[in-house]
């Protein structure tokens, strides 16, 4: 008997009103919480969180701020949940996920040629790191010889070296130069920068075709038929040389 009560009375003491749980608190950018158990998680995809009402909310990834767990007391008499110690879940970091990515951004170009280029380039980004797609912009150059204004067009190549909201990058482009004025011909771009979550500074370097003016003479012999010696003359002229330059540039972009 004696027993049976110290028994009864340990159940009795290890029971509360009261009894400790965690749910979690999703935090979205646009200011909503939900407060739940997650249930369904696929990384980079979505996460699925019921509700304690037995609701379901199913999240796309990109839109989760930060989630956090919180211990709270559950009330057992009144099915109730009070709000009690919060712990800190990692966030989901801002992560690229396969799907469409664009850009639009400026640069400044110094070199052969002062100038700018605006510049848009849309395409898929094939995983958390690489990202493929091609583009169009306008640029508006100069140097000592000649103005440059043209429309390139291009394939780009991107790679993200870390899955963070800041990560550096490097960039490349190829394509056709469509010069109004100036000269038609290669593009090229090779740049390397960081990105800010949904901007990015980079530096590198930029090719285009330009053209300068060079005079060659040249020299040849003939026998004069007034004196019957040997004579030489010089003729000469000034010709186009065309040629790829490289420029050093800066560019800032915003993605979408």
């Amino acid at each position: 008997m004696k027993k049976f009560f110290i028994l009864a009375l340990s159940l009795i003491s290890s029971m509360s009103a009261f009894s400790n749980e965690f749910l979690e608190t999703v935090y979205l950018r646009n200011g909503s919480i939900i407060k739940g158990d997650i249930v369904e998680f696929q990384p980079h995809k979505l996460i699925k969180v019921e509700s304690a009402d037995g609701n379901y909310f199913v999240v796309d990834y990109k839109d989760i701020e930060k989630i956090t767990r919180e211990r709270i007391s559950h009330d057992i008499q009144t099915n109730e949940y009070v709000d009690g110690y919060t712990e800190h879940v990692d966030a989901p970091q801002f992560s690229l996920t396969p799907g469409y990515r664009g850009f639009v951004g400026v640069e400044t170009m110094l070199g052969n040629f002062i100038g700018l280029e605006l510049s848009t380039v849309h395409g898929k980004q094939l995983n958390n790191k690489l990202f493929i797609g091609g583009g169009a912009g306008m640029i508006f150059a100069e140097n000592w010889n000649d103005e440059h204004y043209s429309f390139p067009v291009f394939a780009d190549f991107r790679v993200d070296f870390v899955d963070k909201k800041i990560s550096p990058f490097l960039d490349l482009r190829a394509g056709a130069d469509f010069a109004v004025s100036g000269d038609s011909g290669f593009y090229g771009d090779c740049s390397v920068g960081c990105r800010f979550k949904r901007s990015s500074i980079s530096f590198g370097l930029h090719t285009i075709k330009d053209h300068d003016y060079i005079y060659q003479s040249e020299r040849y012999y003939y026998v004069n038929p007034d004196t019957g010696l040997e004579d030489v003359r010089y003729y000469g002229g000034e010709y186009r040389n065309e040629n790829q330059v490289l420029d050093f540039v800066a560019r800032f972009s915003f993605e979408f």
